[in-house]
């Protein structure tokens, strides 16, 4: 709702210029109290959407009907509203703060609907209202005669006499804000109706408004759209009675019934008023206990069919007759049904009582009562009457009693009338329906009075309240006691648990009980979690529960962990350890869980730099800050890339990746061919050198030579070295050609592989002129190496004699160059002495002495 400032002109004439001074002050004095009225005045825009229909602030009291203050509200649109965003007010006739705010449900009104809105706590006096569309949180008491009520777009609490946001506002009684005036004063049996259904909006409190007895309509009542008038309510009556015929004076007939249905009944809840027209009739709903009238309760514009039984009991001889009458329920004329009968007097004695006998539930070891039995007798001898016993009853004669189990009665004959007053005292919880016998007066046959009546021992009843001061691990719980039950409170509080409809929860016993209403404060509890909790009472009844209702408790800040970088790793040979490095693990907000670190293959870890260090690290911590430093040692087994990333999880945070760079190697050695030296055209000794072993122990090393220019390692002749010393080695060269070039690189070999160093290369000189034995003397069995240059290709052959000219040796040879130049054993057999040496063909031959030791 919209306010605007009113503009309200005055008269110039009220103002006249020609006044005297002091004149001039008195009419000033006029025109401030004047715009100081004004300035209080407001106009309030009519709501086109959503009005309070109905306000009712006695709920709960002495002889309330109903036993909570509420607000409704009417959907005057022709559209659905919603109310979310929305609150409902309420301050009292004077006050200028609204100290009763409670935020509506996001939820809609269809057009034409109502919604029921209770805004105090259940009391003790009063029927319950119909189902609430919503409870205020927190509840809001309203007074009973005088107050404002406001419907507001936010929920900003308004204060003084509200200028904006206000959708409708609703002044009772002596209310200092209203809409042009406020509705007359309610009352405890008075709640203000917003006319036409709640379609009528002038903007004027008084006027809008009536008041009648409260009936609150809720969202299952039928809608009634503004503008079309609501249809009329109606009672049907299905069925007719019958003329009972003749029956005895003091006796009844057999029943007959008719059916009851209504429709568009207001004032629900309410009642439909069944009234018999005289002593005659009676009427019942059960078949069972008589009544002169009776109430059919309904609880909405719906009334089924509901079946009335009546009967005839003649007081009198003669013809009886009369008409029923069924009224309520809004229904402007009250219906009809006709009966009738003809009452025949009684030719013997005869009995008759009356009177409803039924106590329905009642708290064992208490009193209900009096109720009153109407004994009447006729045609009676002067024999006592005697009443009772039925277990459970007392009667008396007296309202004051005394009471006893029984009565007798003493009487002279003829006709007879008493009231009897009969009280209920179970003392067990069971059911003490039975019959009241009533006998003597000489009638044949003892009369037999239903008598209906409970012992009951019923636990208290409860409601669960709100939840407040909710942190991360606590709460304080609500509950009010509404009913004691049938025996003490011994223990009342709340009993709660982390299971939707849970059946056992933890109880927390409260002690704090004042005028009906307790908390209950809980501790220990999780960090956003939906508790689910309710109030409970007990007494000997047993224990009994308010409903279900939940809260969740603040969520903590989000647990992390975040850690720096960890250092490069490089190339590290395999089977080696490397390290350690080591990164800082930072936590904040963390639970007490376990972090761990780990597990990536190759790498392990500990919290101390001198280990032990495992696949995985646990580590156990307290919760919330965290830091640490984490050694990381690298230990490749395989030729691989290990880059990855180590996991680190737990303590209640995402899981985090620290990177690693790491790669395992298993490398050959590094090499460096050297010098070569020529000692003779076959023989020449090559020089290396190993720089690096690589990632294992060096097993053998040489010099692998070929005649082939670049050729291809491994396909060359080698010749093994043992002769290392600070990496330096060398390898001799023999059986080489002369005058050749030779290629040659060093070559190691370790658990990587073999390695060559870069080729070098070296030729031979040219073999001497003539016929060269070298290495004289020769020794017994061993090499003789000689030489001959200067010859054509061909078949020779080389002989050895001895001194005296004996051939003692011969080996043949075919050669295709121009020379000769090779080595063989010579003989051990052989003595020592002076041998000569001859290489012939069948053209050439050439000698030579040499000497053998």
């Amino acid at each position: 709702m919209s306010f605007h400032g009113a503009v309200i002109r005055q008269p110039h004439a009220i103002f006249p210029v020609a006044r005297k001074i002091k004149t001039k002050q008195r009419h000033m004095k006029k025109i401030l109290t004047l715009l100081f009225v004004l300035a209080s005045l407001v106009s309030y825009s009519q709501s086109t959407t959503l009005v309070i229909s109905q306000v009712y602030g006695a709920g709960g009291n002495a002889g309330a009907p109903l036993n909570a203050d509420y607000v409704e509200l009417h959907n005057i649109s022709g559209v659905s509203q919603s109310l979310a965003g929305l609150s409902i007010q309420y301050a009292s006739a004077t006050n200028t703060n609204w100290t009763g705010v409670s935020a509506l449900p996001s939820v809609s009104i269809p057009a034409g609907g109502y919604f029921l809105i209770q805004m105090s706590s259940t009391g003790t006096n009063g029927s319950p209202l119909p189902t609430v569309d919503y409870q205020a949180a927190p509840t809001i008491a309203m007074s009973a005669t005088s107050g404002k009520v406001a419907l507001v777009d936010g929920t900003t609490p308004l204060t003084g006499c509200p200028t904006t946001n206000v959708i409708d506002l609703v002044g009772y009684g002596t209310a200092n804000c209203s809409e042009t005036a406020p509705t007359t004063v309610l009352s405890v049996n008075d709640a203000a109706f917003r006319n036409n259904g709640g379609c009528t909006e002038t903007n004027n409190n008084l006027s809008d408004f009536s008041l009648a007895a409260p009936a609150p309509r809720n969202s299952a009542t039928p809608i009634f759209i503004c503008g079309t008038p609501p249809p009329a309510p109606v009672l049907t009556i299905t069925g007719t009675v019958n003329d009972f015929g003749n029956v005895t004076v003091g006796s009844s007939s057999a029943s007959q019934s008719f059916s009851v249905s209504g429709t568009n009944l207001t004032g629900a809840p309410g009642n439909i008023s069944i009234t018999a027209p005289s002593t005659n009739f009676q009427v019942s709903l059960d078949n069972i206990t008589w009544f002169s009238s009776i109430n059919i309760p309904f609880t909405s514009g719906t009334l089924n069919a509901t079946q009335v039984f009546v009967h005839f009991t003649p007081q009198s001889a003669g013809p009886q007759s009369g008409n029923i009458s069924i009224s309520g329920g809004g229904v402007s004329t009250a219906l009809t049904v006709s009966v009738s009968g003809n009452g025949v007097a009684p030719t013997t004695p005869v009995i008759s009582a009356t009177g409803s006998m039924a106590f329905g539930s009642v708290c064992v070891n208490t009193v209900a009562g009096p109720n009153n039995l109407s004994i009447s007798g006729s045609n009676l001898t002067n024999q006592d009457i005697t009443v009772g016993p039925l277990a459970g009853y007392q009667f008396a004669t007296a309202i004051a009693g005394p009471y006893s189990n029984s009565l007798t009665i003493t009487q002279p004959g003829g006709t007879f009338s008493q009231t009897v007053y009969v009280t209920f005292n179970p003392t067990a919880v069971q059911s003490y329906n039975g019959s009241i016998s009533i006998n003597g007066g000489g009638i044949g046959a003892a009369v037999s009075v239903a008598a209906t009546g409970e012992g009951v021992n019923t636990a208290g009843t409860v409601t669960t309240g709100s939840a407040s001061n909710i942190t991360t691990n606590s709460a304080t719980l609500a509950g009010s006691i509404t009913g004691t039950g049938c025996s003490a409170v011994t223990a009342y509080g709340v009993e709660y648990s982390t299971i939707n409809g849970f059946v056992n929860g933890t109880v927390v016993n409260s002690t704090n009980l004042n005028a009906g209403n307790f908390t209950a404060a809980l501790s220990g509890l999780a960090p956003a979690t939906t508790y689910y909790y309710k109030a409970f009472i007990t007494n000997a009844g047993g224990t009994v529960y308010g409903v279900q209702r939940s809260f969740i408790t603040a969520a903590p800040p989000p647990p992390s962990l975040n850690a720096t970088s960890l250092a490069a790793f490089g190339t590290i040979c395999v089977n080696t350890t490397e390290g350690p490095n080591s990164f800082t693990l930072n936590g904040v907000n963390l639970s007490t869980a376990n972090i761990q670190v780990g597990p990536l293959a190759g790498f392990t870890f500990s919290s101390s730099a001198t280990g032990p260090f495992t696949d995985s690290l646990v580590i156990t911590q307290t919760g919330g800050t965290f830091n640490q430093e984490i050694f990381v040692t690298f230990a490749p087994q395989v030729e691989q890339l290990y880059n990855g990333n180590i996991p680190v999880t737990g303590a209640g945070a995402s899981s985090i990746l620290v990177a690693t760079i790491g790669a395992g190697i298993n490398s050959t050695a590094s090499l460096l061919t050297g010098d070569s030296l020529i000692i003779s055209a076959n023989i020449v000794e090559a020089k290396g050198e190993i720089l690096d072993g690589g990632c294992s122990d060096v097993t053998s090393y040489g010099i692998e030579y070929s005649g082939i220019n670049g050729f291809i390692n491994g396909f060359g002749t080698k010749v093994p070295a043992n002769n290392l010393n600070g990496g330096l080695f060398n390898s001799r060269l023999t059986g080489l050609v002369q005058n050749t070039i030779y290629y040659y690189k060093a070559y190691a070999v370790n658990n990587g592989g073999i390695s060559y160093g870069s080729q070098r290369s070296f030729i031979t000189p040219a073999i001497p002129g003539g016929l060269i034995i070298y290495g004289v003397p020769i020794q017994r069995g061993g090499i003789l190496h000689y030489s001959l240059s200067g010859i054509k290709p061909g078949h020779y052959s080389v002989r050895i004699h001895n001194s005296v000219g004996q051939l003692v040796f011969q080996r043949d040879i075919i050669i295709a160059v121009n020379f000769i130049d090779e080595s063989f054993n010579f003989p051990a057999t052989l003595p020592m002495g002076l041998y000569n040496l001859e290489v012939r063909n069948h053209e050439f031959k050439i000698q030579k002495s040499f000497l053998v030791q």
